[in-house]
């Protein structure tokens, strides 16, 4: 069962592809990294998004969408949760955008981070965040874990998802 998230980023897309490119959270003990790029070399992936930003003229707002696609504990391998992520950027977003993979390891359930280039190589439009594409994201994530013979959450509820507001008033 694999469940996905987007947050949009609005700072700089250098702390973000750090973040998902950390070796203490990628990195194997046999010395295997987890990090790949669509479009993009992800050692470069910051300066190449903000070229296509500045080719269309599209350098403010949302810079980037930071995207976590999480398996169940013990569900899935490193190397299968590294191999759906890739198929799920490429056929999510691989006709055009940049995207950064990496597959974390740090914590009990593997489980991907994609760092996707708000602006599109292809014609410069804005990648439409809206709930159409986020039900098509978790479509496609609920696909290919049939695919590969993991579960699927088969009847979803209503998204639990709060505004910030709210979270800081339950938080208070």
């Amino acid at each position: 069962m694999a469940v996905t998230k987007i947050f949009p980023i609005k700072g700089r897309i250098g702390k973000c592809i750090n973040y998902v490119m950390n070796p203490e959270k990628t990195v194997e003990a046999d010395g295997w990294m987890y990090v790949d790029g669509i479009n993009t070399v992800p050692e470069t992936a910051e300066k190449n998004m903000m070229a296509v930003k500045q080719r269309y003229g599209k350098e403010n707002g949302t810079m980037a969408y930071h995207v976590i696609q999480s398996f169940a504990p013990g569900e899935v391998t490193p190397e299968t949760a590294h191999e759906i992520g890739m198929k799920f950027a490429e056929q999510m977003w691989g006709d055009s955008f940049e995207v950064v993979v990496a597959t974390h390891l740090d914590t009990d359930c593997c489980h991907n981070h994609f760092v996707l280039n708000s602006v599109s190589f292809v014609d410069g439009k804005k990648y439409n965040s809206c709930k159409a594409n986020n039900r098509r994201m978790r479509e496609l994530s609920d696909n290919l874990c049939r695919e590969y013979g993991l579960s699927v959450i088969e009847n979803p509820g209503p998204s639990k998802h709060i505004s910030r507001y709210e979270y800081m008033e339950e938080k208070a």
